[in-house]
């Protein structure tokens, strides 16, 4: 009996060597019956938990944790987890205190056979609900015991929550900032059965602890680079902000290709083609380990005609809840799973899971003054509004950050875009993305007319203007575009006065020839019928 009791003390201290920090201190958080249980092993902990979830606004949990002040890296092997629930979790877990209700954060991992992918979840004060604010892929986010490693970095008032295979190579779920969160706090292990059992135990077997405090060791990135529609000829500039142990190195790919030479922070595209698009992602590696920045979607198109009305585009096998995460999708913008033009500028509730949509086209303002834009959705939203027809030149406007109700306009500042001015009979390109996780899935863009009045959703009416396409016609043919079976009147004229009708069709329609009258040059309009 002697001999086991000094042994586990032995191992409690090694352990504590490893981290090179500090004492460990159990507690139950949440109910205290029945009681969790923590047993020190090689460099970690064997940690059981018979009580409730992390989850709501109140925690059920086994914690194993120590004091920390600012800045930390802390990584840890799960190298088993076993229980009976789909949604057991064990991983890393940051918390403002020792309530139920505490500001909490924690990177977790989930049975192998049950969710088998990695979350982030956030309680971002004291008494608000639990938000699973990151998700791991489908593919490279899948649990992969015993090689499931956790690591939780926290820079200032970000926290990033990363999983890996082997402690080296590390997949970022995103940057989180924190909300008023303490610089000093609790932070460690943690393991939760869930609800959906009562009366047996999960088990994680931890190992592989470390933690350094004062910044990351292995790079984490603070800013991924960023998406742009640009036309040919443009220059574009991508840029990824990493920090890390040492010196860093960097080397950029395009759609998975190493670029030769490109081995900087930064990267400057010149006098782009269409053909010189792509997904550029960048990886950032020290003597500490790997990290593989989000891809930055370059889009490389001329100056589009307005259409018509509002195109809609959804994307499937897309997990996660971040824009981001869309935008990584091999698939995304080129193979939309489905296609097709919306009443309103608004994807209704729907019961698709791990999806996105994209809808955009140009908005025709019928006042000049100021307007307010306004995106809502579930579980996140952005809008971009572009300063006249291009593109090119749109700027994010407003964002919806969590999860809303069916338009519900409110929730969020950032849901509301800063006044912006528009003059009347001008169109304006505009975009919205939209990203769902679990369903209901749906998302709206709304906007505040100059005179005050509200329209939100904008209808589609606001999607159609006049748009003449003029083309002097003695004998050449002539295709007339736009949105396909979208109604156009066809008008002549000899004085680019006074029109007359001669026929009406349904873009696109093609005129061959019409008769030369003698002395004079005939002008054709097709203009959209509204």
């Amino acid at each position: 009996m002697r001999t086991r009791i000094l042994l586990l003390v032995w191992m409690l201290l090694w352990g504590r060597s490893a981290l090179g920090q500090g004492t460990f201190v159990s507690v139950d958080i949440g109910s205290r019956t029945p009681v969790g249980t923590t047993l020190a092993a090689d460099n970690g902990f064997n940690v059981s938990s018979s009580t409730g979830d992390i989850w709501g606004f109140g925690d059920d949990c086994r914690f194993v944790y120590q004091s920390v002040s600012g800045d930390f890296d802390f990584q840890a092997r799960v190298a088993s987890l076993v229980g009976p629930a789909y949604w057991a979790k064990a991983g890393l877990m940051l918390r403002s205190g020792l309530t139920d209700s505490a500001a909490t954060h924690s990177v977790t991992a989930s049975p192998a056979n049950g969710f088998g992918r990695f979350l982030f979840l956030s309680r971002y004060a004291d008494f608000s609900s639990t938000f699973a604010y990151f998700t791991s892929s489908l593919t490279e986010g899948r649990v992969r015991y015993p090689n499931t490693w956790t690591r939780l970095v926290r820079v200032g008032d970000q926290l990033i929550p990363l999983h890996g295979t082997n402690g080296i190579d590390w997949i970022q779920l995103g940057v989180y900032d924190l909300y008023q969160f303490p610089r000093s706090a609790l932070l460690g292990l943690t393991v939760a059965t869930h609800t959906d059992v009562v009366g047996q135990k999960t088990t994680a077997q931890f190992r592989d602890l470390t933690l350094a405090r004062g910044g990351p060791m292995a790079p984490v990135i603070v800013q991924q680079p960023q998406s742009v529609i640009v036309n040919p000829g443009d220059d574009v500039t991508l840029e990824v902000s990493a920090l890390g142990e040492g010196s860093l190195d960097y080397q950029w790919f395009r759609d998975g290709e190493r670029i030769a030479g490109a081995v900087e922070a930064v990267l400057h595209l010149l006098n782009l083609a269409a053909e010189k698009g792509g997904k550029f992602t960048c990886l950032v590696s020290n003597s500490a380990g790997r990290l593989m920045s989000w891809a930055a979607q370059v889009e490389v198109s001329a100056p589009l005609e307005p259409w018509d009305g509002i195109y809609a585009e959804r994307f499937l096998r897309a997990q996660g809840r971040l824009v981001e995460y869309l935008v990584n999708q091999t698939n995304y913008s080129s193979i939309p799973a489905s296609r097709s033009y919306r009443s309103n500028f608004e994807s209704p509730s729907h019961s698709t899971e791990n999806m996105g949509d994209r809808l955009r086209g140009w908005v025709l303002a019928p006042q000049t003054g100021n307007y307010t834009f306004w995106v809502a959705g579930d579980d996140l939203g952005e809008l971009w509004v572009s300063s006249d027809e291009n593109p090119a030149n749109r700027r994010r406007v407003a964002e919806c950050p969590y999860y809303v109700g069916v338009r519900e306009w409110n929730a969020y500042e950032t849901q509301k875009s800063p006044p912006m001015r528009l003059e009347a009979g001008r169109r304006y390109y505009v975009e919205a993305i939209f990203k769902g996780d679990g369903a209901p899935n749906h998302g709206a863009v709304g906007w505040t007319l100059p005179d005050g009045a509200l329209e939100r959703p904008i209808p589609g009416a606001r999607f159609r203007g006049a748009v003449p396409q003029i083309k002097s016609f003695p004998d050449a043919p002539w295709l007339v575009e736009g949105t396909p079976a979208s109604p156009y009147v066809l008008e002549q004229s000899f004085d680019l006065v006074s029109w007359s009708a001669l026929s009406t069709n349904r873009s696109p329609f093609r005129i061959e020839w019409l008769p030369t009258i003698p002395g004079s040059v005939r002008f054709l309009r097709a203009t959209s019928e509204r």
